[in-house]
């Protein structure tokens, strides 16, 4: 895919002390950080070279203000609330764990869109719902809660967005754990929309239904043992460079 390349950009490059005027305050934890948060810092290029490949229907047509509100504004909230001081999820580096959550949560936002258009519903009709208050550092940390509500009928949807990097897709075992007990509970399934940036496709599962004698329940010894549910790749059903399919026209796989 035209998008693999991406995958190769360093994590441990974040952030720049040097932004200035209205888009981002000095320093990160005191730190010098050499990497710019212009168009060549790592998180831009993810976005920017995916909106110039990505089909057209799903482009935004002004990137410019994407990036400043779901990247340069966010990161003012983070930096000035201090929680950067904290954050070292897993003993990674405060650079490795702020990298790696702004570009998920940019991707997430750049593709919130695609989300209405797959549903079949109008944009501002999707509520969001998960933990994302940008001053409280538990948004670093794992939880379980879905990103969006939507509309549906007979009752509503939840929405899991997330992004694969490096080829490897995988739903952490928590997320299914609380889409399972939402759906004991009030009969709301809630779908996991899996963008794999690596590979250029995106994968829809419906995690309410995922039993758990699955034979894709699997163990990474490189996440520390965590067991995940890895995406078979049947569950992907949109190319990239193709419009987004609706819910009504896929083969859908629960």
């Amino acid at each position: 895919s035209s998008l693999a390349h991406l995958s190769k950009v360093s994590r441990s490059c974040s952030v720049s002390e040097s932004m200035s005027g209205d888009c981002m305050p000095a320093g990160i934890a005191g730190k010098t950080h050499s990497c710019q948060l212009k168009s060549q810092n790592p998180v831009n290029a993810y976005i920017i070279h995916i909106n110039s490949k990505i089909n057209i229907s799903c482009r935004h047509e002004n990137i410019g203000d994407f990036v400043k509100v779901s990247i340069f504004d966010k990161f003012k909230i983070i930096n000035e609330s201090g929680v950067i001081n904290s954050l070292n999820n897993q003993g990674r580096r405060v650079e490795e764990v702020l990298f790696s959550w702004m570009r998920g949560s940019a991707i997430g936002d750049y593709f919130e869109r695609s989300i209405a258009r797959f549903f079949g519903v109008p944009n501002n009709s999707i509520k969001k719902i998960g933990d994302d208050k940008l001053s409280d550092q538990s948004i670093f940390k794992r939880t379980p809660k879905a990103d969006y509500e939507i509309p549906t009928k007979p009752r509503k949807t939840r929405v899991e967005i997330q992004a694969g990097f490096q080829g490897i897709n995988d739903i952490k075992q928590h997320k299914i754990i609380e889409a399972k007990k939402i759906y004991s509970i009030s009969r709301i399934d809630t779908i996991c929309i899996h963008i794999d940036i690596f590979n250029g496709q995106a994968a829809f599962v419906n995690l309410s239904k995922i039993r758990d004698d699955d034979q894709n329940w699997v163990t990474r010894q490189q996440m520390e043992g965590q067991t995940v549910f890895s995406i078979d790749q049947n569950h992907f059903k949109w190319r990239l460079l193709d419009p987004i399919p609706n819910l009504k026209t896929i083969e859908w796989q629960p």
